[in-house]
């Protein structure tokens, strides 16, 4: 089981690269997007089969994304722009201050079926941890806690806070890691970091719209 989660994450953080690069404006090989879910297939036969998620307007300043196979939805602002490779891959990109700005701030989400086998979310956070130190340049980790639900019908999430650069920027970000009903979840806002707390609310706003 560790090996699969293993394989996901390491499909995770190469659409965590793409999702970057685009945020940093540089063009994308569209032979890498390409590559990033077949890592993902061996997990979810159907995946490719399957239908993208669908995008449809809410409330006004807010686009609302709905995700069939992982059975949820959310809520994102309406200037921010849907980037998905396929079902367990996807990101919310935010729109460029001006012509200027060097990074567009951007929540990824990451999902994978566990098909019934056994696995905590310790294991789960263990396993993306050990990948991001691998593969974030100037990894710094600043924070890690385990906050266990109040109501029964919740899961237990984690929450990773670590800094890193991509360039010469200096970007921070936070993870939110959970397991719900047999699937894994991982949310991840990635910012600048003096553009950080800007930008959290919107992040927020997004994981508190979650609904299963």
């Amino acid at each position: 089981m560790r090996k699969k989660m293993k394989t996901w994450l390491v499909a995770v953080l190469s659409f965590h690269l793409i999702l970057l690069l685009a945020a940093c404006g540089e063009e994308v090989d569209s032979s890498t997007e390409e590559e990033a879910p077949s890592e993902v297939e061996s997990s979810d036969e159907d995946t490719a089969e399957e239908e993208a998620g669908e995008e449809t307007a809410g409330a006004e300043g807010v686009q609302t994304y709905t995700n069939d196979q992982f059975a949820f939805s959310v809520e994102y602002p309406g200037d921010w722009t849907l980037q998905e490779v396929n079902e367990t891959m996807l990101g919310f990109v935010s729109s460029r201050e001006s012509e200027d700005d060097p990074f567009m701030e951007n929540v990824s989400v990451q999902l994978n079926h566990l098909d019934g086998q056994s696995l905590s979310l310790e294991e789960l956070t263990e396993i993306l941890l050990a990948n991001v130190q691998n593969e974030v340049p100037d990894f710094e980790l600043t924070s890690s806690e385990t906050v266990e639900a109040t109501d029964e019908a919740q899961p237990d999430v984690h929450y990773l806070e670590y800094t890193g650069t991509q360039g010469d920027l200096q970007l921070a970000y936070e993870a939110l890691l959970f397991i719900n009903n047999d699937r894994a979840f991982v949310f991840t806002y990635t910012a600048e970091m003096n553009n950080f707390n800007q930008y959290y609310e919107a992040y927020t706003q997004i994981i508190e719209s979650l609904t299963f």
